[in-house]
């Protein structure tokens, strides 16, 4: 056999090597892939069955050097840590998170955006209903040991300045869900710090090249700043409109207005509507509310978020409380929303306030008080709310009287004592929407006789004509 021979023959064996140990390799990531597949099918029928399978998968030292096989690990780590904290089985959870956050972190077993992925999903589920706890505690302690242990973690780990900002932020929500304040400030000031901080120098090569990516790097820079401070905003805005501290909440409502350059998402500008709406209503200023909640249904329901209801739901009141004409729940918007069971009742309290049916609305706020006592929100705003209508009925009694008699308006308002009748009117009087004068000892009111009886012929035909109306409108929304 010839030298060129021998070279041949050995460049033959090379390449049926090389193509040998590729199919070896194909079959373990094939094996690999059946051995996750086969874990998540058991996790429909038996989740420790599922949780044993994934931990044997991600600890398996036969799958060592198989390409993807830390990635599968992460995979199937974060299975376990969602399995593990549906089971309750919390010290096994937080430890399969340290596991996961190895991976991802330290081990780099998958992309950045990959391993933030999988940890934000994580902390998304043990973070939900985080308000809500099992009576003793446990469950705010175990959610304190979560980010404790991420942000540990981040800390230590070189680069994700974003995953650090994203799960600081949640901590932060979950602090203000359970009321702890003093931890919450320090939160509040390290995401602002977080938020002044340059992202980092550019490199390149040559003098042009680094000034236009100096350029491109500060307008990045410029959007994830402006976008970072409105989503602490909001968490701050969340804070101040829980506690009613419209002193602050103002400002930094106004300040969040005038972010530009900014690309939240939607739950972040819904965030910060509803806190705006909600100080608008402090102020009886009811238009701007509206506007505000309105604007808040909409980015809840652009996020998906349930929370478009109860916006809904603020915006109905809102709307009342100004005494519109116009129907909040019959917008494009809106109308998708009309026969859902938490909305149905506003639709008819929005119909007896416009008819001035008093008896109705009273009956229908009875009737769905869970709905609405149990927000603490909408529950401070019904004594208000009776008051209005109770005086747009009062305004429309008296128009084509000179003199009438308390106890009868007592009545009309579905009786209630007559001294609340006469507060009423005497608010009434002193806004000089009522021109008259009440006698206190015979609980009579004296109106005015300057119109003439022509005036007072038609307004009380007006009267009649708008009572005839409200009938119509009530009696054909019993037939549908």
């Amino acid at each position: 056999m010839s030298d060129s021979d021998g070279d041949a023959s050995e460049a033959y064996s090379f390449d049926y090597s090389s193509d040998d140990m590729d199919a070896d390799q194909d079959d373990a990531q094939v094996a690999l892939e059946n051995r996750y597949f086969e874990a998540k099918e058991a996790k429909e029928t038996d989740e420790r069955r599922a949780v044993e399978l994934f931990a044997a998968m991600a600890g398996a030292e036969d799958h060592a050097g198989v390409d993807g096989a830390a990635a599968f690990a992460f995979r199937a780590v974060k299975q376990m840590c969602k399995i593990l904290y549906r089971l309750g089985e919390r010290d096994r959870m937080v430890t399969s998170f340290e596991r996961l956050l190895r991976l991802g972190l330290v081990e780099k077993a998958v992309s950045e955006h990959k391993s933030e992925k999988g940890i934000t999903s994580v902390l998304d589920m043990v973070s939900a209903s985080a308000s809500a706890d099992d009576g003793d505690g446990g469950r705010h302690r175990f959610l304190a040991r979560v980010y404790a242990v991420s942000l540990q973690h981040l800390e230590g780990a070189e680069g994700n300045k974003r995953l650090w900002y994203k799960v600081t932020l949640k901590r932060g929500y979950l602090l203000h869900a359970v009321g702890d304040d003093a931890a919450l400030q320090g939160v509040l000031r390290a995401l602002l710090r977080s938020c002044d901080a340059p992202a980092g120098a550019p490199t390149g090569d040559g003098a042009t090249a680094m000034a236009a990516a100096a350029v491109e790097a500060g307008s990045v820079d410029a959007l994830r700043r402006g976008t970072q401070r409105l989503e602490v905003y909001a968490l701050q805005l969340s804070i101040y409109a829980k506690r009613r501290d419209h002193r602050r909440l103002r400002p930094l409502y106004l300040r969040a207005k005038q972010i530009d350059g900014a690309s939240p998402h939607p739950r972040t500008v819904a965030v910060i509507h509803e806190a705006g709406g909600r100080m608008y209503m402090a102020e009886r200023d009811w238009k701007a509310a509206c506007a505000a909640f309105f604007q808040a249904f909409k980015c809840f329901d652009e996020a998906g978020e349930p929370r478009r209801l109860t916006c809904l739901k603020y915006l109905v009141f809102a709307s009342m409380l100004g005494e519109t004409d116009i129907d909040p729940l019959t917008s494009q918007e809106a109308v998708p929303y009309r026969n859902h069971k938490e909305i149905s009742a506003c639709v008819d309290l929005v119909k007896a306030f416009q008819d001035n049916r008093i008896a109705d609305f009273e009956r229908t706020l009875r009737r769905d008080a869970k709905g609405v006592l149990d927000d603490d929100f909408l529950g401070s705003t019904v004594a208000e709310l009776l008051r209005t209508l109770r005086s747009k009925v009062l305004l429309a009694l008296v128009v084509p009287y000179t003199r009438i008699r308390l106890a009868y308006l007592a009545r009309e308002l579905n009786g209630i004592p007559e001294a609340d009748v006469e507060a009423l009117l005497v608010d009434l009087i002193m806004d000089k929407r009522v021109d008259g004068r009440i006698d206190g000892l015979q609980k009579i009111l004296y109106l005015s006789t300057s119109k003439s009886h022509a005036e007072r012929r038609d307004d009380a035909l007006g009267k009649m004509a708008d009572t005839i109306g409200a009938l119509s409108r009530g009696l054909a929304a019993r037939v549908r």
